[in-house]
């Protein structure tokens, strides 16, 4: 097998822009590969309320991700093709499963207010209910502490880059911190 591929975190509170900056590396960085936190149905199922588990203290390794370590372990020990692995994933080194394969870890800060409006945008369509509305926003306001708690927790990140910026401002910081680095 040839050189490990480098494993970059991406890391962003809910529509703090994970997802898109995730893709655009993908389409950037030749034979690179990504594994996307979402796609894990049971990683938090030992987490019944996001509030909660902030307020008694934020264990990440109560999350269930053996799964997304399995798989990017996969692609680390049988794609000889692949030079990136792109994490889509909140957490940066909190989480020790996941930490371990972490080469570089990047935060994107980006405002609450921004970060609802852009999942309002996603998650929204001009078929949406007005009540599917008022749970999105209800719901961010029970779980507001979560976003604000999210942004002042990646102090260890390699690399904080502002959520404000564009997606391709971002992704073009991120690959010139790659080439930087490694």
């Amino acid at each position: 097998m040839g050189k490990k591929p480098i494993v970059i975190a991406v890391n962003a509170v809910s529509g703090g822009g994970k997802t898109a900056v995730t893709n655009a590396l993908r389409q950037k960085l030749q034979n690179s590969r990504a594994v996307y936190f979402d796609h894990y149905d049971d990683a938090d199922k030992n987490i019944p309320d996001i509030t909660k588990w902030i307020e008694d203290g934020a264990d990440y390794d109560l999350w269930e991700l053996e799964e997304m370590a399995d798989d990017i372990a996969k692609i680390l020990n049988t794609d000889s093709n692949a030079d990136y692995i792109i994490l889509d994933y909140p957490f940066g080194y909190k989480q020790k499963q996941i930490a371990e394969f972490i080469d570089l870890s990047v935060y994107i800060d980006t405002p609450a207010d921004i970060a609802l409006a852009r999942r309002i945008i996603r998650d929204i369509s001009a078929q949406t209910k007005v009540d599917e509305v008022i749970n999105i926003l209800t719901g961010y306001l029970s779980t507001r502490n979560t976003y604000i708690y999210s942004q002042i927790c990646h102090e260890d990140s390699d690399m904080k880059i502002d959520g404000i910026l564009s997606v391709e401002q971002i992704t073009e910081s991120i690959i010139k911190k790659i080439y930087e680095k490694f």
